[in-house]
């Protein structure tokens, strides 16, 4: 059962105000012709038999809802993106938790000003993420939490095989909890030559610059990344590898410095089913991981990562499966980590597994899986989290819909205050309009 606490509003200002102006700027300025548009409003009655996710005194609690959400998405034109924005009440009926608000921003908006030379982009997703990745996910350990990240892809083209690109970028960290709020200011300057029809290698170097609102806490730092790079499309693949080092220089404290590299791999199995496996060692800030995830899930998940104002070595194995089928969706998945804080004492390992599944004939049905497992370095603390969940989707006409969502959760640790079992319920009325452009002429 989703819970969160309620937002500070005196914290929660200036991601909203950001947020909201994004969300608005786009649908002004796509023509109102070419857009694929909808939203929905809903209404909901869950039911939890653990709302606060105790190992002892249990308490359950009915859980009233509602919701609203909008999209707007344009793919043609010099002016392309999409962005999404839900906004979520929830209504402790017995009074475990104060009322919460949610509000939700998935935003991506790109406008190619000159093309295949300058292109300017606009990312923003605002979500809630925990204070504490390894305590439950109760209201008292959410946070609202927004990245913006804005700057233009600036390309030479020196000749038919050799290209030049810039990109300068500003990006912006807000937590409505953690006092970690910092600006991000970057230069990427890549070289990147053709070798092949199908294969690119180069060279990528990149300054960045971290600066944090409070300084006396938090002591800024400067990023310098080099590294080489292949890419390129097999008949069944699709290709990047990069190689380099990467050297952290902090303010008043000891620095970093150490080989970096990735590999990312898609190997489409069938025209329905494909595999990609994702590798990293980095060394970078303690942020950045939650933009890489909001941006491409795959890479890996956020929520066991420990937000600070740290640095780490992050290693990560990721591989997802894939398939889409005529009436059965699936995706499969298995993630490795080791993250290595340089001074904060949250090293930790983590083991995590997930499978969905979406079957769709006259209702939708699907159901959820996950398992992971975490080892903190310092004090040996381990936690296995489960998760499994089911849900059924049926529509009542074109518009209106009705769902219910059924989930079980149970969280083996040793350290007893951390453990917990609980089974929630909801269900819920939609009501959805779509709006798609007319037919090119």
């Amino acid at each position: 059962m989703r819970s969160r606490e309620r937002s500070r509003p005196a914290r929660r200002t200036r991601g909203l105000e950001q947020c909201v102006l994004l969300a608005v700027l786009p649908l002004l300025a796509f023509p109102a012709w070419a857009l694929n548009a909808g939203a929905s409003v809903g209404v909901g009655l869950g039911y939890t038999t653990n709302a606060a996710l105790t190992p002892d005194n249990e308490q359950d609690d009915w859980i009233a809802s509602a919701t609203a959400g909008v999209s707007v998405a344009e793919d043609k034109g010099p002016l392309t993106g999409a962005v999404g924005a839900t906004f979520d009440f929830l209504d402790y009926l017995n009074n475990t938790f104060s009322n919460q608000n949610y509000f939700g921003l998935d935003a991506k908006v790109r406008w190619a000003q000159v093309k295949d030379h300058l292109i300017w982009q606009l990312d923003d997703y605002f979500a809630q993420t925990p204070v504490d990745s390894l305590a439950s996910d109760t209201p008292a350990n959410s946070q609202d939490t927004n990245v913006i990240s804005f700057g233009p892809d600036i390309e030479f083209t020196v000749s038919p095989r050799n290209r030049i690109i810039l990109k300068p970028v500003i990006q912006d960290y807000h937590y409505e909890v953690t006092d970690i709020d910092n600006r991000q200011y970057g230069l990427n300057a890549s070289w990147k030559y053709r070798l092949l029809p199908t294969m690119d290698a180069g060279l990528d170097a990149s300054l960045t610059k971290v600066v944090y609102d409070n300084e006396v806490l938090n002591p800024g730092y400067r990023i310098n990344k080099l590294e080489a790079a292949v890419s390129g499309t097999r008949p069944h693949a699709n290709y990047n590898v990069r190689l380099g080092a990467t050297q952290i220089n902090r303010d008043m404290l000891q620095g970093r410095h150490g080989l970096t590299g990735s590999l990312d791999l898609l190997y489409n199995l069938t025209g329905r089913s494909s595999v990609r496996a994702f590798v990293l060692s980095d060394l970078t800030d303690a942020n950045s991981g939650y933009l890489r995830a909001a941006t491409d899930p795959e890479t890996g998940d956020f929520s066991n990562e420990q937000a600070t104002s740290d640095v780490l070595r992050n290693n990560t194995f990721r591989i997802t499966y894939k398939r889409q089928g005529s009436v059965l969706d699936t995706q499969v998945w298995s993630e490795l980590r080791d993250l290595n804080y340089a001074v904060a004492p949250d090293d930790r390992t983590v083991q995590e597994y997930g499978v969905r599944a979406a079957y769709q004939v006259t209702a939708t049905a699907g159901m959820n899986g996950m398992f992971r497992k975490t080892r903190q370095d310092v004090g040996g603390r381990t936690d296995k989290e489960y998760i499994v969940g089911g849900n059924v989707a049926y529509t009542l006409s074109r518009n209106l819909g009705v769902n219910l969502s059924l989930q079980y959760s149970a969280k083996d640790s040793t350290v007893p205050s951390s453990e917990y079992t609980g089974f929630s319920a909801m269900s819920g009325l939609v009501y959805t309009v779509a709006r798609k452009p007319p037919p090119a002429h």
